[in-house]
């Protein structure tokens, strides 16, 4: 799994998502501190090589190079997220605990915890449910109507 350790929970899961969320004190903890971020972009370019970002770029309209996707399908706003405590995150960070808790580094989780502004509950657009779950048992339930129907084909000729 790619991580940046500058920023706060910008991972690439490569697993399945949880089939339980995970709503606890980090989860309310990142959500709190997630609706007080200012919304704009960082200066990648500064942050290569491990280096600390150089500069935040308050935006309210264009971002970085379009929304990304998650494994599972969720996707991001194209915004980075400046939080309170001057550090920076992306619109899946509530998603990312609650469904990829178990691909989150000790260092991440604890950077969480210390955040400082206050317990909130999630809503259903920072949960970003997975999206691909359904999609693969769709696509598994068209394949199989479509291997029975060529089996049946292949039988009756």
């Amino acid at each position: 799994m790619a991580i940046n350790l500058n920023l706060l929970l910008y991972i690439e899961p490569q697993k399945d998502p949880s089939e339980k969320p995970i709503i606890d004190k980090l989860t309310k903890r990142m959500v709190a501190a997630f609706r007080k971020a200012k919304r704009g972009v960082i200066e990648y370019d500064s942050c290569k090589d491990g280096k600390p970002f150089k500069g935040f770029h308050e935006t309210f309209g264009a971002g970085w190079r379009g929304p990304h996707t998650c494994s599972c399908g969720a996707q991001s706003h194209c915004n980075d997220y400046l939080l309170p405590n001057g550090e920076v995150t992306n619109s899946l960070c509530v998603h990312y605990l609650v469904y990829h808790r178990d691909e989150i580094s000790e260092i991440q989780l604890v950077r969480v915890n210390n955040l400082n502004c206050g317990e909130e509950d999630p809503n259903e657009e920072e949960l970003n449910h997975p999206k691909i779950k359904e999609e693969i048992k769709k696509h598994n339930r068209i394949a199989s109507r479509q291997k029975y129907k060529e089996m049946f084909e292949t039988i009756k000729s």
